[in-house]
């Protein structure tokens, strides 16, 4: 007896999102991507001057802020969903293979100790504002007088969840194998530098003038060199790829972002404040441009990074 066999195939083809390349990601990930290394560069930085003991207010200040930009950057990640109520998914259960749930499980984690550390270094932060707020919060005072005492602890403990928040953001991508371009080594430590670099270049704009100002260039200009340095390996390893990663190359190297790589993010993003950082160790430059160039290319790198991976493929659609 013959059996009518019908078959269905469920393909992707014909989906404007991915044939013929992949267009899932706008600009909420490279976003979610930028805020999420500042504010772990911001933390390794507070925890560092809290650690060598090189007093720096600025840097424990802006620790304050960094909970509510962590919040609007889930903002510009849960813009990205398409379902909404899958945000729940990432706090509901604990996935051990996917890097997206050890990041939102660490970001839950992290929130309370920041906020720990920011009551432990409040006095050192603000000496001319905690008195008021002493007298105005009763509660606020008890929890600050309990996190004082272990105020190198939890340093410790931000620092480590800084790195691993700025590393998590690299790993996030390297970790799509089928993704050529993000699927190197070099682009987790190049996250945790950029995202360092960021905060440095911020912390600069923001400390008054003198001996902080002065560390924070110092300090930038250390991260862009370091930069360079690990840039250098992830197109080595790039250009001296599989023919995916070929194709991968070719994309930064007459394809469409060609121009947006080595012109914006490595030669106004990276060369030029190095440059300027380097010239300003003998010679007086305006403060300003160098901290606002590396933050631009933070971000920027982010948005190339994204772009890249998405275009690039194991196999063409």
């Amino acid at each position: 007896m013959n059996e009518d066999v019908r078959y269905e195939i469920i393909t992707g083809k014909m989906n404007p999102h991915i044939d013929p390349v992949l267009d899932i990601w706008q600009w909420q990930v490279p976003v979610y991507l930028f805020i999420g290394g500042l504010c772990a560069g911001i933390l390794i930085l507070a925890a560092w001057a809290v650690l060598s003991k090189a007093k720096s207010q600025t840097a424990q200040r802006l620790s304050l802020a960094v909970l509510p930009l962590l919040g609007i950057g889930m903002g510009a990640l849960f813009l990205d969903l398409e379902n909404k109520w899958n945000v729940f998914q990432f706090f509901g259960r604990f996935v051990p293979s996917a890097p997206m749930s050890w990041g939102s499980w660490l970001l839950l984690l992290l929130s309370p100790i920041i906020a720990a550390f920011v009551l432990a270094t409040a006095t050192e932060a603000w000496p001319n504002h905690w008195e008021k707020i002493q007298q105005r919060s009763i509660l606020l005072t008890r929890i600050k007088t309990l996190c004082e005492p272990f105020r190198q602890h939890l340093s410790v403990i931000i620092l480590i969840g800084g790195i691993s928040l700025a590393v998590y953001t690299g790993v996030l991508l390297s970790a799509y194998v089928a993704r050529p371009f993000w699927n190197n080594s070099s682009l987790a430590i190049l996250f945790l530098l950029s995202g360092l670099g960021a905060a440095a270049g911020l912390l600069q704009l923001c400390a008054p003038a003198g001996t902080e100002r002065h560390r924070f260039g110092r300090v930038g200009l250390y991260v862009l060199i370091a930069e360079v340095s690990v840039l250098a390996l992830f197109l080595i390893n790039l250009a001296d790829g599989t023919q995916a990663q070929d194709g991968a190359w070719a994309v930064i190297t007459g394809g469409p972002l060609t121009i947006s790589f080595w012109i914006f993010y490595l030669g106004l993003g990276v060369i030029t404040p190095l440059t300027l950082e380097l010239i300003a160790l003998k010679k007086k430059v305006p403060y300003a441009i160098a901290p606002v160039l590396e933050i631009g290319g933070s971000m920027l790198f982010r948005f190339v990074i994204v772009a890249a991976g998405q275009l690039t493929t194991w196999q063409l659609y």
